[in-house]
């Protein structure tokens, strides 16, 4: 990877990560698959509902279902976002001890290729206080409808025959931008104050007919400027007289327009983010392809002549020379084998590789891997330590075992100077293998640990050195393919220890 792709990869991660972070900030924050199965939920989520991250994730959210809302509801939100439609509106929940909860939500489909919505983000806010004050409001109205005047949120009573007020307390004389009671009270005609005239008579019309009215709508105020209002309308029974209640919503509404359009551009740039991150895949998956191309052809070379060599030698010393030369052969013949299993790394994220399970003795395995990589390390001038503990005899993969010790001895080596001492110890219990391999070398910084495992990811301290960056991710799929664990510990100029744990048997 060249420093412009590195640069690429990195501001791609930084990108996602503030996205994420912008997200959670301030939101209750869920993923759906396509079948509405939760896939992730962040913080918010979980300090609303009561629930934990284990405990949301696989279930749908019928977990938090209250009940409140008909069936009708639900088959109208899944048929919008089925056909790839944002989806917008308030849904009361219940959290895990029983407690109500109301949230704004929008729901955005992410679609496809084929523009068929393959999962959901749901993003929403705590709207739980502005419900349960509107109801409270209502609840209040309704029951002392005639006192009202020290009400914090603006009330109007108005003669139902001739739309005249009768009767307003300060709040409502402050949201219109009266200078007083009586100033309202004799000049307000609330036609005036609707920004489109015409919605006015359809509401009297609603609410002669259904006897209240509840909307959000645009409104002026007496010097002309505009407001967003929530609004609560009953008409008694007598038909005689109506109550308004007035809340002023203009800062939710400009919040959510914001978030609507944060949401937009969030999409889309997560969207490019996808595409630029599967751009890099590929260009992973060609890098691949060019390193199989370029190296095969010289190993199959070096086969070749070894095995000419082989048969042609005239040196009296023959058994010395075909002993060395089966060591040569035997090595390329594995480094082929890493090359192939280097191809096959979308194989061991999926935990489909061939290999087979024998029983056989573990130390004397150890040992040949070991008299395998010596020539390597004898050219650096280094010693290997071994020692052995416990039981001898295992069932495990011979193969994926030795692809994972060479590289692990290799990286010991590769990072470490010359005359330093490399250290392996191996012991056997019941049922466990413990690895540990420790070098002396360069060790790794603290910064970079956490990332060690990741596909091309070098150590700042290791650039300088040949690699491609995916030789502990094809050890860590390996450590897993075969049902183990692998941890490390390092410090900078001191070395590396990894520590390796892996079953005694190998369950098939």
């Amino acid at each position: 990877m060249n420093p412009k792709e590195k640069a690429d990869f990195k501001a791609l991660s930084n990108d996602n990560y503030y996205y994420k972070t912008a997200l959670d900030a301030g939101n209750i924050v869920a993923i759906t698959d396509e079948k509405g199965t939760i896939q992730y939920v962040n913080d918010n989520f979980c300090k609303i509902s009561k629930y934990t991250k284990e405990e949301l994730i696989g279930q749908n959210h019928r977990i938090i279902n209250s009940g409140y809302h008909p069936h009708t509801f639900f088959i109208n939100l899944w048929q919008t976002i089925g056909r790839g439609i944002i989806w917008k509106g308030e849904i009361k929940n219940r959290a895990k001890d029983g407690t109500i909860y109301w949230v704004d939500t929008t729901i955005v489909p992410f679609l496809n290729e084929k523009k068929k919505p393959y999962k959901y983000l749901a993003i929403r806010s705590d709207i739980t206080e502005r419900k349960l004050g509107i109801e409270a409001l209502k609840k209040s109205e309704e029951r002392y409808r005639d006192i009202f005047s020290n009400a914090l949120v603006p009330i109007l009573t108005m003669d139902a025959t001739t739309s005249k007020v009768t009767e307003v307390n300060n709040p409502g004389v402050a949201l219109f931008g009266y200078e007083s009671k009586d100033d309202l009270i004799k000049n307000f005609d609330l036609k005036t104050h609707y920004v489109h005239p015409i919605e006015f008579k359809k509401n009297i019309l609603i609410i002669f007919e259904n006897g209240e009215l509840r909307k959000t709508q645009h409104m002026k105020k007496k010097d002309g400027s505009l407001f967003w209002c929530s609004t609560f309308i009953k008409l008694n029974a007598e038909k005689t007289t109506i109550q308004i209640i007035l809340l002023d919503v203009t800062s939710q509404i400009a919040f959510q327009e914001e978030l609507e359009t944060q949401v937009t551009q969030r999409t889309l740039e997560l969207s490019d983010s996808l595409t630029r991150e599967k751009e890099l895949n590929d260009m992973k998956s060609e890098f691949v392809g060019f390193a199989s191309h370029e190296f095969r052809t010289p190993l199959a070379t070096i086969l070749s002549s070894a095995s000419i060599l082989k048969k042609h030698t005239e040196d009296s010393n023959q058994e010395n020379i075909s002993k060395h030369l089966n060591r040569i052969t035997s090595s390329v013949n594995h480094l082929t084998a890493i090359l192939n299993d280097f191809l096959t790394l979308e194989k061991l994220r999926k935990g489909f590789v061939d290999f087979e399970i024998n029983e056989f003795n573990f130390s004397d395995f150890m040992k040949e891997t070991i008299n395998e990589f010596e020539e390597l390390a004898k050219i650096n001038k280094q010693i290997i330590s071994y020692s052995h503990s416990g039981e001898l005899n295992v069932s495990q993969s011979v193969k994926i075992l030795k692809n994972i010790l060479l590289n692990l001895l290799s990286n010991a080596s590769k990072y470490s100077e010359n005359g330093k001492k490399i250290i392996i110890s191996t012991s056997i219990n019941e049922t466990t293998i413990t690895i540990n391999i420790q070098d002396h070398g360069i060790g790794i910084p603290l910064k970079d640990q956490k990332k060690l495992f990741t596909e091309f990811y070098r150590a700042s301290n290791a650039r300088n050195i040949q690699g491609t960056g995916l030789g502990l991710v094809i050890v860590k799929n390996y450590v897993t393919l075969i049902e183990g664990s692998i941890s490390f510990t390092s410090e900078v100029n001191k070395g590396t220890e990894f520590t390796l744990s892996i079953p005694r048997y190998h369950s098939e």
